[in-house]
């Protein structure tokens, strides 16, 4: 779980501040060693030659005696004869051994290594330092050389603090004026003030904003439709209620309770064509569609509405099924083909014919509708995917909603939809053009 974003910035920032720090205090312990070590050799060199040219093959200069070495020097020179009797010693307490080879050399000593340059002459010279005493210059070098950048790191953990909050200054703004806003007020978040990296989330919002605010207006014109609509059958139940209670014979109430059962049917039809309707709406989220098969929809849907179509006195059938698939969402494929089906048998008359059809071509599947009913005017085809629009025939009992269905379940399948003629140019057939699902 990701916790504040101002402690996870100072956190890596401090860490990265420290981390180089001590990267670059080795770097410059070891460069200044590398300069001190060349440095002292080179003085060792040039001490070694200086006694080189004036020493004699006899001593020139006499040993100390162990009283007078109290002072301590950085570097301690050595005389010896070629064949190795020390002539002179500038601390005898501490004699290094003689070295086999000129040049410089790491040797032993009582307190620690030394560093020993040989010099062959005429005499043997030897040069030699404490390597302990060159650490310990090189280590103190090395820490005036950083003491700056150390009592700088605390100013510049400072500067970063105080960088990381201005700079997440825009996030707590922004939650501020989200805080600020009332529950419905979906206006967008302005953009031109914030920072470059805030921008697309704030382009998000807005977008999810816009989004929210077309599903409440979709939600509050499907309420206000929804109690237009319902407040029609509502009272007429309500009446044919009253005319049940004031039938003055068996066969008058009768009638009352036939006419109130067909206005229950409606309603009942009337809500569950509602419940369709939001449930299939375009901008409700869904899962992802699948690979379906249609000829099982197909089937499926003239099972279903057989005894419908031969209680009336339709032919209902299938005029060309060819196997497709398409991407979609089984349950609302059936719900579509199901709609124009029953679409298609409320308007035609008795001894009319409603086929369906499936054929594929391409890369497109079409389903097809098509009816012996009254059809529909080239003019009027445009207004009838409008929710509640009954067209010319209020006569026939329906409420508006099953092309609105159909045009919302056809719009989240990217598929198109078209109308057209019957045959013989009686009737109507509707054609639903999907896209065929990739093999």
């Amino acid at each position: 779980m990701i916790g504040s974003i101002r402690r996870h910035l100072l956190t890596w920032l401090l860490s990265a501040l420290f981390l180089v720090t001590v990267i670059t205090g080795g770097a410059t312990y070891f460069k200044v060693r590398e300069e001190v070590d060349e440095l002292l050799d080179y003085q060792m060199r040039q001490i070694a030659l200086s006694l080189s040219r004036q020493a004699r093959p006899a001593p020139v200069l006499p040993i100390l005696p162990p009283a007078e070495r109290e002072e301590e020097n950085d570097f301690r020179v050595q005389l010896r004869t070629r064949s190795g009797v020390l002539l002179y010693s500038s601390l005898p307490a501490t004699v290094a051994p003689a070295s086999a080879r000129p040049g410089f050399a790491i040797l032993p000593g009582p307190s620690g290594p030394w560093r020993v340059f040989t010099l062959r002459d005429r005499q043997i010279i030897q040069v030699y330092q404490s390597l302990a005493a060159r650490r310990e210059m090189t280590a103190d070098i090395a820490l005036r050389a950083l003491l700056p950048q150390l009592w700088l790191m605390p100013l510049l953990a400072l500067l970063m603090g105080i960088a990381v909050g201005r700079s997440l200054r825009p996030l707590a703004s922004l939650a501020t004026h989200l805080q600020a806003r009332r529950p419905l007020e979906l206006a967008p978040l302005p953009v031109a003030d914030m920072p470059a990296e805030i921008r697309p989330v704030i382009r998000a919002m807005n977008q999810l904003l816009a989004r929210l605010e077309n599903a409440f207006s979709l939600q509050r014109r499907f309420v206000a439709d929804a109690a237009h609509e319902l407040r029609t059958p509502l009272t007429a139940i309500r009446l044919q209620a009253q005319a049940i209670e004031r039938a003055p014979d068996p066969a008058a109430r009768a009638a009352a309770i036939r006419q109130l059962m067909g206005g229950t049917d409606r309603a009942a039809h009337l809500v569950t064509q509602l419940l369709l309707l939001a449930r299939h709406d375009p901008d409700v989220a869904r899962q992802p569609l699948t690979p379906v098969a249609l000829i099982p929809v197909v089937h499926a849907v003239l099972a279903q509405h057989a005894p419908l179509a031969q209680a009336q006195g339709i032919d209902l059938g299938v005029a060309e099924l060819a196997p497709a698939t398409v991407a979609g969402d089984p349950e609302a494929l059936h719900v579509l083909l199901g709609n124009l089906v029953d679409n298609a048998i409320r308007y035609t008359p008795s001894g009319g014919v409603v086929d369906v059809g499936l054929r594929s071509s391409g890369n497109a599947v079409t389903l097809s509708v098509t009816d012996t009913g009254p059809g529909i005017p080239p003019a009027e085809r445009a207004r009838v995917f409008d929710r509640f629009h009954r067209g010319r025939h209020p006569a026939v009992a329906g409420n508006g909603l099953g092309l609105a269905i159909v045009r919302d379940i056809a719009q989240r399948h990217r598929a198109e939809i078209r109308l057209g003629d019957g045959p013989k140019r009686t009737g109507l057939s509707v054609e639903v053009i999907f896209p065929a699902a990739a093999s």
